[in-house]
């Protein structure tokens, strides 16, 4: 018995050994991709879109990110993460209803079904979304608007747009709530 413990923990040491001393050096930096432009490429920033508002641009210095909210006042709809923060744990509506104009067949729209429109948008006019979620400077712990719930892109030039996307998609769900546009780094490991 005392053999077979010996051999198994000299097994255990000679594996610990040859998987602590790599024969040659790893290397597995990562840079990620810096934002490209400048703040001062946002020219709605402060700006009303229609019904939506669009307001100042906000860094959030410890993670190289910016961060505008674009708010819709009016309205019958509004967000949900669909994790319990709705009264009723209601899971969301993931599409518009077939009869629109009854506010009642959708009172709360799933996030993911937004983000996915803005998304598919974006993609149609050639702009590049680079994520949707947790916004610059967010609280991963909060609500809906704890979290700043953002759309990212990496690149000021598409912030225009992206605005003006996100303020037509508050408009065709009828929602009164709010959305973020980030422009920030792509970290490492991001797919695009």
């Amino acid at each position: 018995m005392t053999c077979n413990v010996n051999i198994l923990m000299a097994s255990c040491v000679l594996l610990a050994t040859s998987c602590a001393t790599p024969s040659a050096p790893v290397s597995r930096t990562c840079d990620g991709i810096e934002v490209k432009g400048d703040p001062g490429m946002f020219t709605l920033q402060g700006a009303s879109l229609g019904d939506a508002t669009v307001g100042p641009v906000e860094a959030c210095e410890e993670e190289d990110s910016f961060y505008a909210r674009i708010e819709r006042a009016q309205g019958t709809r509004s967000l949900i993460m669909g994790r319990g923060d709705y009264p009723g744990n209601l899971a969301g509506c993931s599409e518009l209803p077939a009869d629109d104009a009854d506010p009642g067949a959708c009172p709360v729209v799933q996030i993911d079904a937004f983000s996915n429109g803005v998304a598919e948008r974006m993609k149609d006019e050639g702009v590049q979304i680079i994520g949707a979620g947790l916004g610059p400077c967010g609280d991963i712990g909060g609500d809906l608007a704890a979290w700043r719930f953002s759309i990212a892109v990496n690149d000021w030039a598409d912030a225009d747009a992206t605005a003006r996307i996100i303020s037509d998609e508050l408009r065709r769900w009828d929602l009164r709530d709010s959305i973020g546009l980030a422009v920030q780094p792509i970290a490492c490991g991001i797919p695009l």
